[in-house]
């Protein structure tokens, strides 16, 4: 098969597939946001938890596509409800950042930080600063990446711890005990850098893309075989992805 050919395929799959039957199903009429739990028939299944990577997710997807001319009616109302919802159930006044897991109304089901979907929070408001050109989203993205460096950053071996209580105070949660750094996170701090910087084009945003794209290559890839590390203790050394009792 030619590539123009698995092009135009893939095209039409997003255009005509993919995008409708999320457009048609993703936003939550009843509470705000998006739900993300359904069967193979495009039915809703009994999972009815928002959590902030999903939100996140959807917002920087949606407004993706939109910013490339793959547009649908009611594209922008979906995306602004999409950031009510998270500004009003997600984000933390006490402590700041943003927790893990809400109800499906927006009450607190895990009131935890994880950089995972802080991550997908810059990434989506950029993408929205950059579709919209509206400040707001702009300073959302820039002051998520300024939370994101002064709570997570290692400023011994680098790169971010990765799980926080409310309060900000590291969580381990492996069971072994051993804090960890993933390749997994670090990966999409990369992707968020990445349009953070092609949104402001400031010389800390630069620098920070350039710094965690290093880390990624000099401590992340195995350099005997190419392919990523998936997980490491807090000095680099690597340890086991899954834990076998």
């Amino acid at each position: 098969m030619k590539g123009e050919d698995v092009l135009q395929r893939t095209e039409t799959y997003f255009t005509e597939h993919l995008l409708p039957f999320w457009t048609a199903r993703a936003p939550e009429p009843r509470f705000g946001g998006f739900r993300t739990a359904y069967d193979r028939h495009g039915h809703p299944t009994d999972a009815k938890e928002k959590t902030l990577l999903c939100q996140a997710r959807c917002l920087f997807t949606l407004a993706h596509a939109v910013r490339l001319g793959w547009d649908w009616p009611g594209s922008r109302d979906m995306l602004e409800n999409g950031v009510d919802f998270l500004e009003n159930a997600f984000r933390d006044p006490l402590h700041d950042g943003y927790v893990w897991i809400v109800e499906e109304d927006g009450r607190w089901r895990d009131e935890r930080k994880v950089v995972y979907g802080h991550a997908f929070l810059i990434y989506a408001y950029s993408e929205l600063a950059l579709l919209t050109n509206e400040t707001r989203y702009r300073e959302r993205a820039e002051a998520i990446f300024t939370l994101l460096c002064a709570k997570t950053a290692d400023l011994y071996h680098g790169g971010v711890a990765e799980h926080f209580r409310r309060d900000w105070t590291p969580e381990i949660v492996r069971p072994d005990g051993i804090p960890h750094k993933s390749l997994d996170v670090h990966m999409h701090l990369m992707e968020a850098f990445t349009t953070l910087f092609e949104l402001t084009g400031t010389e800390r945003h630069k620098h920070a893309l350039q710094q965690i794209t290093e880390l990624i290559f000099t401590r992340m890839i195995d350099p005997d075989t190419g392919t990523g590390i998936a997980m490491f203790a807090p000095d680099w050394t690597p340890i086991p992805n899954v834990q076998l009792n």
